[in-house]
């Protein structure tokens, strides 16, 4: 097997002076890459030094429908996420870079400065500028977008053709498009901030692994994770520990490994191997809650330095701080769910908000229960907080608003004020919450989102948390419900054995493809209609439910007309009437509080005579959902001091 691998800049792959090109084969998915992941690549390019690693950059030669060898043309086998979404950056910053360049009121200075992603841009992303050929060919679908998108870059076309606003990969683009906007919080308020930024992107590494055919690239790909990693922020500081502690505090070593084996143990559940992503992401957020001076956050590189002299300063002031660090640690377990936290409701909040990927408030959370006692927080305090914090997550989750730099920053503010002042109490749980209401969308903004873009394609986590959210909130106020104390409340539950949820999202709409049974539904006038209608209805949450047949409804009707229910024990034919052991198990399901608005029943409408399901349906039920959300999910009432 020959491999050819060496570390590059990304400039040297979208090298402007080749021809080289990159397909995504067709075996590959289209690009999937949420808000989440665009952010975290975001951020460690904003955050981390220049000529960062952000991974591997797997291809092989592209053959022809002989077989034959095509020069300058490679295959992505492994990489093609992170690759489509640093393309899109590059056409994000150009059309930033353009606007300022055309506007009469950026300095001359600045605009010198914007040249270069000006002039260089189109030359990575195109082959050829003449023919508008792209340097990466992605799949079909995402072509056609990707092909509309590029052609902006061209600026004698006056009138570029529209991407399709409701199809996926749109979003994301108009998503990373919102990343580089120098709006009134953005992140580059000046042309040269956006140049930086340029600078840092076309200069990260990645590992360009290229092997001879298919079958050998996939050898690679199956032993990347395997082979010898490298060193951790983790494993470095344990030497530093061993290091500091020894000279400087006169420890043993056996004691200090001792202690090291007790913080490892921390992030060690179930007798397994110590998970040193769930280590490293402790000592990153402790330092940003306890150190950090900047609204920046720390990074690998830097933690390394920064934990370095904190480790030489507390053991010189007499501090046994890794004892100090185990303390914390326990805690940020809590946060992610390793361990529990003593009191159930306050746990049951703390899995909430990790359900919520609620990351960038961690050194909040983190502070505040660690120092709950100094800060005179007790749980009806600490509960208080986290509920808004749910809020606030749910909120943003669901509108993409504000961006996670901002939060993470705001979070930072914060916590770097709450250290420096004298809040405690009820006085510190109103300063957060106005902190958290003052940085959310407004209740209009949030209802907007919720009624004219998809949920379930922006987030399915929190989709799913919303639904099952609503779905107690009913159970609490209206007395329907499945659960009792015979049978109690397993929405969060997993199969046995499994990481497998046993409740899941069904899609009453099918995802797609369309059956002609629900082309003819929602599009009955023109079935051929029937796709763009799916992609503009099937993801808003009018179109969901929760269910633990979920592989089992898949693209069944409705209601099956031709094969009625009657009685039967087992029936599959539609998903309203779905039942297994003669109870119903579809949209049916007894006690299930969110199927209740499924039927229109302010106009005569029951669940078992309703018949169809259509896109005034979705609307309809995509209202009521709104007022549920915006109940459930209001910011708490600030306390009495």
């Amino acid at each position: 097997m020959k491999i050819d691998s060496h570390p590059m800049v990304f400039s040297k792959i979208l090298a402007m002076d080749d021809s080289v090109r990159f397909c995504i084969p067709d075996y590959q998915r289209n690009y999937s890459w949420k808000p989440e992941h665009i952010d975290q690549l975001f951020n460690d390019i904003m955050n981390e030094e220049k000529g960062y690693y952000i991974g591997n950059l797997l291809i092989t030669p592209h053959e022809d429908e002989q077989g034959s060898i095509v020069d300058d043309v490679y295959d992505v086998i492994d990489g093609q996420q992170r690759l489509t979404t640093l393309s899109l950056f590059l056409l994000a910053i150009w059309e930033q870079a353009k606007k300022w360049f055309d506007d009469d009121n950026t300095p001359r200075a600045d605009v010198r400065n914007l040249d270069k992603p000006r002039v260089d841009i189109p030359r990575r992303l195109l082959v050829d500028q003449e023919s508008d050929v792209p340097r990466l060919q992605l799949l079909e679908t995402d072509a056609t977008i990707y092909t509309q998108l590029l052609q902006i870059l061209d600026d004698s076309n006056a009138h570029p053709g529209k991407a399709p606003r409701n199809r996926s990969f749109t979003k994301r683009y108009e998503y990373i498009r919102k990343l580089f906007q120098d709006d009134e919080n953005g992140n580059f308020p000046t042309a040269n901030a956006l140049n930086d930024f340029y600078d840092k992107l076309i200069n990260v590494k990645l590992l360009r692994i290229e092997v001879g055919n298919l079958s050998d690239a996939f050898a690679v790909f199956s032993s990347l994770n395997s082979t010898g990693l490298p060193l951790t922020l983790v494993d470095l500081l344990k030497g530093r520990f061993i290091e500091s502690a020894q000279r400087i505090a006169q420890e043993s070593k056996n004691s200090i490994l001792e202690k090291w084996n007790e913080f490892t143990t921390i992030f060690t559940p179930n007798n397994n191997d110590t998970d040193i992503n769930a280590a490293t992401q402790f000592l990153r957020n402790n330092y940003d809650a306890f150190e950090n001076e900047s609204t920046s956050s720390t990074t690998n590189s830097k933690a390394l330095k920064q934990y370095r002299d904190i480790i030489q300063q507390k053991y010189r002031s007499n501090v046994d701080y890794l004892q100090e660090l185990i303390n914390h640690a326990q805690t940020f377990a809590q946060l992610l769910q390793i361990q529990s936290y003593p009191e159930d409701s306050i746990n049951q909040r703390l899995d909430s908000l990790r359900r919520l990927e609620s990351t960038q408030a961690y050194p909040l959370m983190l502070f505040l229960l660690t120092q709950s006692a100094s800060l005179k927080l007790d749980d009806n305090h600490i509960t208080h907080i986290l509920d808004a914090l749910i809020s606030f997550y749910v909120r943003r989750n669901i509108t993409l608003v504000p961006k996670a730099s901002n939060i993470r920053s705001r979070m930072l503010k914060l916590v770097q004020d709450i250290r420096k002042s004298d809040l405690h109490g009820a006085e510190l749980v109103n300063r957060v919450i106005r902190e958290l209401k003052d940085l959310s969308v407004s209740d209009e903004q949030f209802a907007t989102a919720i009624t004219s873009d998809g949920m379930y394609d922006k987030n399915a986590k929190t989709t799913r948390f919303v639904l099952i959210e609503v779905e107690r909130y009913l159970n609490r106020t209206t007395g329907i419900s499945m659960f009792d104390k015979g049978r109690p409340d397993n929405l969060d539950g997993y199969k046995p054995n499994s990481s497998i949820s046993l409740w899941s999202i069904e899609h009453i709409l099918p995802e797609g493809p369309l059956t002609d049974y629900w082309r003819a539904m929602i599009s009955p006038d023109d079935p051929n209609n029937a796709e763009d209608i799916l992609e503009q209805y099937r993801h808003l949450i009018g179109n969901l439910t929760l269910t633990p047949y979920n592989s089992n409804l898949g693209q069944r009707p409705f209601v099956d007309e031709t094969h009625p229910y009657a009685d039967e024990q087992k029936y599959q034919l539609s998903k309203r009437d779905y039942a297994d052991n003669g109870h119903f198990v579809g949209l049916r399901q007894k006690g299930l509080a969110i199927n209740t608005s499924i039927a229109d029943t302010e106009h005569g409408e029951t669940i078992e005579t309703k018949t169809d399901w259509t896109p005034a349906d979705i609307r309809r039920r995509t209202e009521w959902f709104k007022d549920q959300i915006l109940t459930v999910f209001k910011f708490p009432t600030p306390l009495d001091d």
